[in-house]
């Protein structure tokens, strides 16, 4: 496929981008739109982009669940908005308690949950079978910009303005994360993933 440019795709920074189904990307920024872009793997034609949302405040996170066929954004209003990524329908929001600003949101790879977290220092899961609250992870001091699943959905990493990196186990009632990780960032952890290989054994409780 080869890249096209788009003039002025945002008014603003562009905060996050998402294939979906490699034929459409979708992006958020700081001028309170969410567009999707078609014909991206047209090498003829430059892409088309449409303004599928517009909020009150900037936007900073999306995710594609390709599973469920679902795209989450977030928004700094304290809620997330998922979306059929076919017919781009509005499915539902997810409101976690507080209302906090939501900086960040990502699906487990198995498509079955999703996480969000944002200004109010915790970590909140969702199912996605009855989009209902599951629980909150609660342990950070300052805002959560990481969050992301390992690819077996058992560990949950987030991580925040203050440089800390938690881990936390998805499943079990515990309320204490089994590590953390100081000092990963002078300026604070503002995105990361997972490794496919990622081992759970290596992780020594706290």
């Amino acid at each position: 496929m080869r890249l096209q440019s788009v003039p002025k795709a945002h008014g603003s920074d562009i905060n996050d981008a998402v294939f979906v189904k490699d034929k459409e990307v979708v992006t958020c920024s700081s001028d309170k739109t969410v567009k999707v872009w078609s014909n991206v793997d047209q090498v003829q034609s430059a892409p088309e982009g449409r303004v599928l949302t517009q909020l009150g405040y900037a936007i900073y996170s999306l995710d594609y669940c390709p599973y469920r066929d679902l795209l989450a954004n977030a928004s700094m209003e304290g809620h997330v908005t998922l979306w059929n990524a076919t017919g781009w329908k509005k499915i539902t929001t997810l409101t976690p308690p507080g209302k906090a600003a939501i900086r960040t949101c990502r699906f487990s790879p198995d498509g079955r949950l999703i996480v969000i977290a944002g200004d109010d220092d915790m970590a909140h899961m969702f199912d996605l079978d009855t989009y209902q609250y599951v629980k909150g992870f609660k342990g950070h001091d300052a805002t959560i910009f990481f969050a992301c699943f390992t690819h077996d959905t058992n560990i949950l990493l987030t991580g925040c303005n203050d440089g800390l990196i938690y881990a936390w186990e998805v499943q079990g009632n515990s309320k204490k994360p089994l590590l953390i990780v100081d000092d990963v960032h002078d300026l604070g952890v503002s995105c990361g993933d997972c490794k496919p290989d990622f081992d759970k054994s290596k992780i020594t409780s706290i």
